[in-house]
């Protein structure tokens, strides 16, 4: 084992059995790109170019996938909102907190260059934006 002042355990797949490797990032794992990670998911691991390729192109599926079902789960109450002209049972609270959680998740993506995190956060944002909106037009007086 190297020496270290704070060794971190990392693991990476060689050969199709794993192989225990130390390395010494003060706050979390290095990953392959040399970015300091958490250490969680498959791209904290070391892989070939092949291999990251495909890990990239499943990470982003699944990325796109998951972010693509949050931002529609909305998209049923705008269309309801906009027939009905009602919206007295929608929080504007929610809709607030849940925008900002958009808008800010949108910013992460964009500083840690995540895709699926920029593009599908973003569309969330902007049809929370729309329930907004509808809300406010359509508020009894």
């Amino acid at each position: 084992m190297p020496r270290s002042h704070n060794p971190v355990l990392r693991t990476r797949l060689k050969s199709a059995k794993l192989e225990t490797v130390w390395s010494s990032a003060p706050c979390g794992f290095k990953s392959h790109s040399g970015r300091g990670t958490l250490g969680t998911g498959l791209s904290a691991l070391k892989f070939n170019k092949s291999e990251h390729y495909f890990i990239n192109m499943i990470e982003n599926i699944i990325g796109f996938a998951a972010g693509f079902l949050i931002a529609v789960s909305m998209i049923p109450q705008v269309i309801k909102s906009y027939k009905t002209k009602s919206v007295e049972d929608v929080s504007f609270l929610m809709l607030i907190i849940i925008a900002l959680g958009a808008f800010l998740w949108t910013i992460y993506g964009t500083l840690i260059k995540s895709l699926p995190i920029m593009v599908m956060d973003g569309f969330a944002f902007f049809v929370n934006l729309l329930l907004i909106f509808i809300k406010i037009k359509y508020r009894k007086k």
